[in-house]
């Protein structure tokens, strides 16, 4: 992590400085509860809390630089920069480093997958050469700038996932990120109501290749039908993975191994390659593959693949597989859901061998359709799952209502917490159980109750 002095995020920023022009920072945080000695503390006004209330409390955990829109005296020694937009000042400053970086960067883009896929690619690259990328899903215009601050410069590549949910998102993270690389994951129906259609999803997150620095290119997911019409809407090198024939990297499943995964098959140009991936659900190995790719390209090596398989990465509440002390497997996906999302992990789920029950979550952000969605869901898990819990709004309550015309066990609630009794009732050493909905539905803490009570074997 680098230093950076308080004149020259002044300067870079168009702010004003009081106190110690010459204080000096490194890493930045926007909650003043986690600063650490020399921190940089960026006060955001939200929509309930006021950054610039918890300036004094920053300074009193150690920040040496403080960046606000409300003007205070420092400690001595301290730095305050004064901004109209704090928020505005942190883009610009890290814009201005992004351009001083001499590695390449990648942007990571998509409906689903962009987290998984970006681990992924952080320890592909960490094979080739020394690699940075972002904590979690800090992926948009507050995530991304606190990324680049907090930044390896030594790295010869980052590996930045580029979230939005509203038009004009992904031009401002482009204009900071500036990607050499874009690798895109999927097109989905999320944002809906922010973004309307599908097709303004793609024109949104394609935004990006606009802002390409040479020498670029980018992937794509050849399978998804909205990102095949990238080749069409721009004349930029491009490279494509997937199960279609005229995949760059082109795979296969040749055997479904259960609860253990995928033995699938990779073919790039003349090299090839058998894996036996540890995924109980089909749209991780798109993630891995796009990954795979992108140090095939970088490397030639497809020996990185098996390299990279002895420890892979995992993403908080994104697939990850419990196995509980009664017996029971716990698949936590709790982290965010879609339509698409919930059909592909139900789909994959019908090779594992066991019976399924799954709390499923209300599903943000559809737009005019989200009751159609739901009901679809509805449907469609009927036709997979031995048992269904549904947790949310009036949407959560059409999903339970569609399944309830199976006749299979079901139930609804508002609350999570309802879901325990639920599964408790239903699981045995013959059970999977999928957890997955949407961020706002707090199905992670669910997760982290059940794993407190019943136990994890290790």
């Amino acid at each position: 992590m680098k230093y950076f002095a308080a004149e020259e995020l002044a300067k870079i920023g168009e702010a004003n400085i009081l106190g110690n022009s010459s204080a000096i920072f490194k890493g930045v945080s926007y909650d003043s509860r986690s600063v650490v000695p020399e921190n940089l503390f960026v006060a955001v006004k939200g929509e309930k809390v006021d950054g610039n209330d918890y300036i004094e409390k920053a300074f009193e955990n150690g920040a040496s630089v403080v960046l606000a829109s409300r003007k205070t005296t420092p400690p001595e020694g301290c730095a305050l920069v004064y901004s109209a937009s704090p928020e505005k000042t942190i883009e610009n400053f890290a814009a201005s480093l992004r351009e001083k970086f001499g590695g390449r960067v990648i942007g990571i883009i998509g409906s689903v997958g962009k987290t998984t896929t970006k681990d992924f690619c952080a320890k592909f690259l960490s094979e080739i050469d020394l690699t940075y990328s972002n904590e979690g899903n800090k992926n948009n215009l507050l995530g991304v700038p606190q990324t680049i601050v907090n930044a390896d410069f030594e790295a010869k590549y980052w590996v930045l996932e580029m979230g939005i949910s509203t038009p004009s998102e992904m031009e401002a993270l482009a204009k900071i990120v500036k990607p050499n690389i874009v690798l895109f994951t999927a097109i989905k129906p999320v944002h809906l109501e922010f973004l309307k259609s599908i097709d303004n999803v793609l024109l949104e997150k394609s935004k990006a290749l606009n802002y390409l620095v040479a020498p670029s290119f980018y992937i794509y997911n050849k399978d998804d039908s909205y990102l095949n019409k990238l080749p069409q809407m721009f004349n930029i090198e491009s490279h494509s993975f997937g199960m279609s024939n005229h995949s760059d990297l082109r795979f296969a499943i040749v055997e479904r191994l259960g609860i253990d995964g995928f033995k699938v098959n990779f073919d790039f140009g003349k090299q090839s390659c058998t894996l036996s991936l540890p995924f109980l659900n089909i749209a991780n190995i798109y993630n891995f593959a796009g990954a795979f790719l992108l140090s095939l390209i970088l490397s030639g090596d497809i020996k990185i693949g098996e390299k990279v398989l002895n420890n892979l990465p995992a993403s908080s509440h994104r697939g990850i597989v419990y196995r509980l002390k009664n017996g029971a497997i716990l698949y936590d996906d709790s982290y965010n859901s879609n339509p698409e999302a919930v059909k592909t992990l139900l789909q994959s789920a019908k090779s594992w061998g066991k019976k399924i029950i799954a709390v499923l979550g209300e599903m943000k952000e559809l737009g005019e359709d989200s009751e159609q969605y739901h009901k679809e869901t509805g449907r469609f898990s009927s036709e997979i799952l031995s048992s269904l819990f549904c947790v949310g709004g009036k949407d959560a309550e059409i999903m339970f209502e569609t399944f309830k015309k199976s006749n299979k066990p079901c139930s609804y609630s508002s609350d999570w917490k309802d879901g325990k009794d639920f599964l408790k009732s239903k699981m045995d050493q013959e059970t999977i159980i999928i957890v997955k909905g949407s961020r706002a539905i707090a199905l992670d803490k669910l997760v982290e109750d059940l794993i407190k009570e019943i136990g994890v074997n290790q």
